[in-house]
């Protein structure tokens, strides 16, 4: 999903950071063809048929123009130990993206013994692992380097002494929740600063594959040291939230189609919900689909 974000809405984000993921579109909508897609790398990624429905997309307006990526950063990290998504679909993801984003502006490192997970410096299993909650102690914060990578040079996470408040993913999105694959809330970490009145700058985490809090409990939101980055340096942090209904049982977000043919354009449901509170959260108007009155953001 964050691949999907990032082109749908590139022209309003700094940059994206992409944990064990590969390239947009790699299932082309066919449930069926994930596996040796999206999965095991099994069958190779077309660049230039890619590159072309990408911009095909782009001129039509489903997603943003493929001249805002340039402006944007990228950080991609990979375990060559990951036996869900080969690592060779994050190289494709590299190449993909160099398309159109200068080599100085893409970040790609492919460690050799981590798995299928979120690294972190001493949280979680072992860093080869790849069980729940999916969270390794690999010996770094992978948090702190993807956003100080985006961002430029930040200061070191603290201890997270802000506010984690739950919000209502119902009122961003039309439709039945559980239809769409969402849980009925999300989460925002407001740091200390942000809560005290300071300016502040956004960062929206995405889970992964079964770590929703259904999965995993709290673990995604206060172990993968968002939270601390986030103290230290005036970022608040919003965590959407996917389920585990229908299709996309394992809580994923859609990335093949279960939500319906427009899931990774603008116009697609789990997309519209993250973008919709972003755009409330940072103060923006536009129509919501029901009362805020009982939000607490």
């Amino acid at each position: 999903m964050t691949v999907q974000f990032h082109l749908a809405h590139s022209s309003i984000l700094k940059g994206a950071a992409v944990f064990s993921g590969g390239p947009y579109f790699c299932s082309k909508g066919v449930k069926a063809d994930i596996p040796e897609m999206c999965l095991f790398g099994k069958k190779p990624i077309e660049m230039r048929e890619l590159v072309g429905k990408i911009t095909e997309m782009a001129n039509e307006g489903r997603i943003d123009s493929v001249s805002s990526l340039e402006k944007t950063k990228v950080f991609i990290l990979h375990g060559k130990k990951d036996p869900t998504v080969h690592y060779s679909l994050g190289e494709h993801l590299k190449n993909m993206y160099h398309q159109w984003i200068s080599p100085e502006n893409i970040k790609a490192d492919f460690y050799e013994n981590m798995g299928h997970a979120f690294p972190t410096k001493d949280f979680g299993n072992e860093c080869h692992t790849s069980s729940p909650p999916f969270i390794n102690k690999c010996g770094f914060n992978a948090a702190e380097e993807a956003l100080s990578f985006i961002y430029g040079d930040l200061k070191e996470g603290i201890t997270a002494k802000g506010d984690i408040v739950d919000y209502d993913q119902s009122a961003f999105i039309k439709g039945d929740l559980k239809a769409l694959s969402l849980f009925e809330k999300g989460r925002i970490y407001i740091p200390t600063n942000c809560k005290n009145g300071g300016k502040c700058k956004l960062h929206i985490a995405l889970h992964g594959c079964r770590q929703t809090e259904d999965h995993i409990g709290n673990a995604f939101f206060t172990k993968t040291w968002f939270n601390e980055i986030g103290e230290a340096n005036d970022i608040a942090i919003i965590y959407p939230s996917a389920n585990t209904a229908f299709g996309i049982r394992s809580g994923c977000w859609d990335f093949w189609g279960e939500t319906g043919p427009k899931f990774n354009t603008k116009e697609g449901p789990q997309i519209q919900m993250i973008y919709n509170t972003l755009r409330y959260v940072l103060g923006e108007s536009f129509s919501p689909y029901r009362s805020m009155e009982d939000m607490k953001i």
